[in-house]
C-alpha cells in the first residue's frame, strides 16, 4: 500500500509512514537493510513513530543524514489510513479530524 501511495502522490505533497512502538528494532543486519530500503524513499517520506530504536536512529542518521526524510516521535498520535497529517515544528496537526499531538 505504501507503494501505491508514494506512485500517487501530488506533487509537492510527501507520504507519511506511522509506526508503531520501537521502529526499527532488529540485529544490525535488519537494521541495515530497512535503512538500505528507505534511502530510495528519502525525498518523500517521513516516518512517524511512536518509539524508535537508538540503533537503528543512528544508522540512518549515519547513512542518509538529518535533513531529507523526518523521522519524528509522536507517542500520542492518533491517524487512520488517508487522514491528512500535518508535521509541525512542536506538534503533528490531523487535519482530518482536527486533533493535535505533541512531538516529543
Amino acid at each position: 500500500m505504501l507503494n501505491r501511495k508514494l506512485l500517487s502522490r501530488v506533487p509537492g505533497s510527501s507520504t507519511a509512514l506511522v509506526t508503531g512502538d520501537n521502529f526499527g528494532s532488529g540485529n544490525p543486519a535488519e537494521i541495515s537493510t530497512a535503512v538500505q530500503a528507505l534511502k530510495a524513499e528519502t525525498e518523500e517520506l517521513n516516518i512517524i513513530t511512536k518509539s524508535v530504536d537508538q540503533a537503528f536512529l543512528t544508522h540512518y542518521n549515519n547513512v542518509i543524514g538529518t535533513n531529507k526524510c523526518k523521522i519524528v516521535n509522536c507517542p500520542t498520535l492518533i491517524a487512520d489510513v488517508d487522514d491528512e497529517l500535518e508535521i509541525q515544528t512542536l506538534k503533528i496537526r490531523n487535519k482530518t479530524k482536527n486533533l493535535d499531538f505533541p512531538i516529543v
